[in-house]
């Protein structure tokens, strides 16, 4: 009876896991188990994924690298860049401006990178010319939110990120091009619009199926990928 070498030894207890295997598990995931929200995953065969998820008024997305270890697909976000200070904020446009949803008996901000998406975290203040003012943080969305002054009207407003310890940036109201009740600025510098929901998510690999723990939501292929 031959004698198997370690080496041999050592391959056979390491579990198999082939380019061929993970190119199966590339593809389209479509949640299916959860009631009044809706999510997609893209597992991009180059290890690259595209996620998102929304649930009421809120939507949120991720994007980073996947790999497979065993009977699990990990996800994990790309790092969020640090920052410092705050962002140099470009007044729509009025042509721009006429296209934003006003929303009903409010003032809304909005901040965001030109196909990339909101800029959160930053304080939004509202003043009127009695000095009175009013603030908000900016959501995931690059939205803030205040409501009609009680006296007089809002006249200016202030902007700047959380971490930043300097004064608010100030507008003047009648210097914007507000449509309706909203305001909104661009951001050039795509990493002010790249903060993650999540860090890492493992989800259990079952036939056509990617379901996450501990939340337990299960995502369906795609069968068109």
């Amino acid at each position: 009876m031959k004698t198997l070498s370690i080496l041999t030894l050592t391959l056979l207890c390491l579990p198999f896991t082939s380019g061929a295997e993970d190119s199966d598990i590339a593809g389209h995931y479509y949640l299916v188990n959860q009631m009044e929200t809706a999510s997609q995953l893209l597992l991009k065969p180059d290890h690259t994924f595209m996620w998102w998820l929304a649930v009421g008024n809120a939507d949120y997305r991720a994007n980073g690298t996947w790999r497979r270890e065993g009977d699990k697909v990990i996800i994990e976000t790309e790092k969020t860049p640090a920052l410092t200070g705050s962002p140099k904020l470009i007044p729509f446009d009025a042509d721009e401006a006429e296209r934003i949803l006003n929303p009903m008996n409010r003032w809304q901000v909005i901040v965001a990178v030109k196909k990339v998406g909101g800029v959160a975290d930053l304080d939004v203040v509202f003043e009127d010319n009695q000095g009175q003012r009013y603030q908000d943080t900016t959501n995931h969305r690059g939205e803030a939110l205040a409501p009609v002054a009680e006296q007089g009207e809002w006249t200016r407003v202030g902007i700047r990120h959380q971490n930043d310890h300097h004064d608010y940036t100030w507008f003047a109201l009648k210097d914007l091009h507000p449509f309706g009740t909203s305001i909104a600025f661009w951001v050039k510098e795509k990493e002010w619009a790249m903060k993650q929901p999540f860090t890492s998510m493992t989800l259990i690999i079952a036939k056509d199926m990617l379901t996450s723990t501990p939340d337990n939501m299960v995502y369906r292929k795609k069968t068109d990928w």
